[in-house]
């Protein structure tokens, strides 16, 4: 019986393999804060960041250097598991990136709304947008698409 396991476990390796080919294995999601005339774009991206810290703490979330780091600029980093939160500042914005090895589950989906939420509520409803990340190639930095397209 044991065996038997493993050798379907090996043999749907493939085919986790082939569906990820198909379709992408990991989720992206993405928050732009314009923060405007309420405050330069540097206290913006402190509070983002004290707030991420927090939130990302309260939810499991621990300290992460993404191999990207450097390059991106990420002012902060964190992770647990297959989730992953960086904040930077771009294009005179704040911007969140999360993203799962998978699919976003209830609990990582409500961290993504909290975070949402929080911004939403710190910097007004109609400074904060969920955004598309659009993954570049260096020397180009990746980020949210602009509202406009």
């Amino acid at each position: 019986m044991w065996r038997l396991s493993k050798v379907l476990r090996i043999a749907s390796l493939p085919a986790l393999g082939v569906a990820c080919l198909g379709t992408s294995c990991i989720e992206v999601r993405g928050i732009a804060v314009s923060p405007g005339q309420i405050a330069p774009v540097d206290s913006a991206l402190a509070q983002t960041v004290a707030l991420t810290q927090r939130l990302g703490t309260r939810h499991g979330l621990g300290s992460y250097t993404d191999p990207e780091q450097a390059h991106e600029q990420y002012a902060l980093c964190m992770a647990r598991e297959s989730l992953f939160v960086c904040v930077k500042a771009k294009d005179r914005e704040v911007q969140l990136r999360t993203y799962v090895a998978a699919r976003f589950s209830a609990s990582q989906d409500s961290l993504y709304r909290e975070l949402l939420d929080s911004l939403r509520g710190t910097f007004d409803s109609a400074r904060v947008r969920a955004c598309n990340w659009q993954l570049e190639r260096p020397p180009k930095p990746s980020g949210c698409r602009s509202s406009g397209a």
